[in-house]
C-alpha cells in the first residue's frame, strides 16, 4: 500500500512537471510572433547592430487571407525596454509590381500622424501598423534615435512585396 501510494505522489509529480514543460513550451514558441502584434507570416526582417549586438528590427508580415500587410519596429537588446524616439510607418503603394518608387495610396505610421518624422517614446516596440496590401506593392520604414546614426531601417526595396 505504501509502494502504491508513493508511486502515485511521483507519477502526479512527474505528470505536472511535464504538463508544466508543455505549456510553458507553447507560451515561449509564440512569445515572438504575438509580441509584434501582427499577424500572417513574416515576409521581411531588417535588424539594426551597434558593436555587433542587435538593437532595433523592423518586421513586416503578410496575411493571405486577410490580404493586409503589417510593420512592427522592436526594441532589441540594451534598448528593449528603455525609451527611445521610435516610429514605423507601412505604405500600401499605387505600384502593383517591384519598382524603384512608391507612390503612396495609403499610408499608416506610429505614432499616427501625417508628419512621419513625429516619433514615440517607446519602450519596446512601435507598432503595429498595416494597410490591405492585396494587388498592391509595399514600403515600410522604422527608425529610432538611439544615437546620432539613427539607426533607420527599411523594406529591400521602394515598392516591394507585391501581390
Amino acid at each position: 500500500m505504501m509502494l502504491t501510494i508513493k508511486r502515485l505522489r511521483v507519477y502526479l509529480l512527474v505528470t505536472a512537471v511535464i504538463a508544466a514543460i508543455g505549456v510553458y513550451g507553447v507560451v515561449r514558441a509564440t512569445d515572438a510572433h504575438a509580441a509584434s502584434g501582427c499577424t500572417g507570416s513574416l515576409i521581411e526582417k531588417q535588424t539594426a547592430t551597434r558593436n555587433a549586438q542587435a538593437i532595433f528590427e523592423l518586421q513586416v508580415y503578410y496575411n493571405s487571407s486577410t490580404g493586409m500587410n503589417c510593420a512592427v519596429a522592436l526594441h532589441r537588446g540594451v534598448t528593449y525596454g528603455k525609451a527611445y524616439p521610435t516610429q514605423v510607418y507601412i505604405i500600401a503603394c499605387v505600384e502593383t509590381s517591384p519598382s524603384n518608387q512608391c507612390r503612396t495610396r495609403t499610408l499608416v505610421a506610429d505614432p499616427p500622424s501625417a508628419d512621419v518624422s513625429k516619433y514615440g517614446n517607446w519602450s519596446y516596440l512601435a507598432g503595429p501598423v498595416s494597410v490591405y496590401g492585396r494587388g498592391r506593392c509595399i514600403h515600410a520604414e522604422a527608425d529610432m534615435r538611439y544615437d546620432a546614426l539613427g539607426p533607420h531601417l527599411a523594406t529591400a526595396g521602394a515598392a516591394t512585396h507585391c501581390g
